[in-house]
């Protein structure tokens, strides 16, 4: 089972390669989301408005001060959900948990699911304790 960071973290990387396809809308939510997330709340003061997309930023950041860390990770990756059904997480891409009872063709079925989704999603797409299984 991933963490909510690691998570977060694929969830980022995943909006990284999709972002060009959301509306500006959502990309602003997002960028609120993930600040507050990685930063907490806003520390500066707002900018001229002279700079719209610098205040847009600003905006969307602001209105989720007071937002706890661990619910501006879990309203990232769920707000990304809605706007992007095709990112998955390794536990939901079908993929296993090996135990004592595991067979080895099970084994051998998860590894074959494995290697598809690293294929299709990329390395950084699964958390770094379970990279060093396919090593």
């Amino acid at each position: 089972m991933t963490t909510l960071e690691e998570q977060f973290k694929l969830a980022s990387n995943h909006f990284g390669k999709v972002y060009k396809t959301l509306p500006d809308k959502v990309k602003l939510k997002m960028y609120g989301l993930y600040n507050q997330a990685t930063s907490g709340n806003v520390k500066t003061s707002a900018p001229s408005r002279t700079s719209p997309v610098k205040y847009a930023k600003y905006s969307a950041w602001k209105k989720c001060n007071g937002m706890p860390k661990d619910v501006a990770m879990k309203k990232y990756i769920s707000e990304l959900r809605a706007h992007d059904s095709s990112f998955k997480l390794p536990s939901e891409s079908g993929i296993g948990e090996v135990n004592e009872k595991s067979s080895s063709e099970d084994l051998e079925k998860d590894f074959q699911k494995a290697i598809k989704f690293v294929k299709k999603n990329g390395m950084n797409s699964i958390p770094k304790q379970q990279q060093t299984l396919l090593y």
